[in-house]
């Protein structure tokens, strides 16, 4: 799986994004942080969905092959790194899936222009710092001075990083594990700028646009997620427009560890 389009974000830079598929509906797979299009190989690799939808999946700003030519990075170059691509899709309203951190980044999307989605999936979405669970990893994206959180995440350093989020996927993900492209993903992860790191620092808070108008919105969420706290997310929904999806037993990573839920959901959806 190693298709990709590039798109030209005016004033920002260009965007890689990874596509597969050749159904009549777009399918847009916004990743998290700290990783890449690349981590959602099992959904880009299911041959249920490239029959239903033409998949695409973006490398925010900072991460794998998209370039920012831009000043500082911003949450905003995000915002339309996404809606660039999701305006390049044909074929109706687009299916949008989001995870964590790019669940944030989706939903400020979607409030932006909403006539371009018709669904969103967010998974385990970090909409707002106080979703943190306190512990160590919470401590190492927050806590730290900010110029050691750059150092830990930036090159050379994001090698390490890269090697633990390949690794996660290589065990997170059900056979055959040998399909998956890790060093490739490695390399992408590699990649990561420091700033990306800030963008979690000063996440913006996302909870007013789950009560303003725009697509349904579901939020999944594992009952045994181990970076956000669960009672934060149940507290998310439901609501007019949100509907609450529980997932037994699971931790943060769903789109790797129940990618079959997931396309199971998505198949059945409109």
């Amino acid at each position: 799986m190693d298709a990709s389009l590039f798109h030209d974000v005016p004033g920002a830079g260009r965007v890689r994004a990874l596509v597969a598929g050749e159904g009549p509906r777009p399918l847009l797979l916004v990743h998290g942080w700290p990783s890449g299009a690349r981590t959602f190989w099992p959904l880009l690799a299911d041959p249920r969905l490239c029959a239903r939808y033409r998949l695409a999946a973006p490398d925010l700003f900072g991460f794998g092959r998209s370039e920012l030519s831009a000043g500082p990075l911003t949450f905003a170059h995000q915002v339309e790194a996404v809606l660039e691509v999701a305006r390049a899709q044909r074929g109706g309203p687009v299916v949008g899936v989001g995870v964590s951190f790019g669940a944030r980044v989706l939903l400020e999307a979607a409030a932006r222009a909403p006539g371009l989605f018709g669904r969103l999936l967010l998974l385990a979405p970090y909409l707002h710092r106080g979703l943190l669970r306190p512990g160590l990893c919470a401590r190492m994206l927050v806590g730290l001075p900010r110029p050691v959180c750059r150092l830990l995440y930036g090159p050379p350093l994001s090698v390490v990083t890269g090697l633990w989020a390949a690794g996660s996927s290589f065990l997170a993900r059900p056979a055959p594990r040998h399909a998956l492209p890790a060093w490739r993903l490695v390399g992408d992860v590699a990649r990561m700028r420091p700033e990306t790191v800030d963008l979690l620092r000063d996440l913006p808070d996302g909870r007013p646009l789950l009560r303003a108008p725009g697509p349904p919105v579901e939020l999944w969420y594992g009952s045994e997620d181990d970076l956000l706290d669960t009672a934060g997310l149940e507290a998310l929904g439901p609501g007019p427009r949100v509907a609450l999806v529980r997932v037994e037993g699971a931790r943060h990573a769903l789109h790797e560890t129940h990618a079959g839920i997931v396309a199971a959901a998505l198949l059945e959806g409109p």
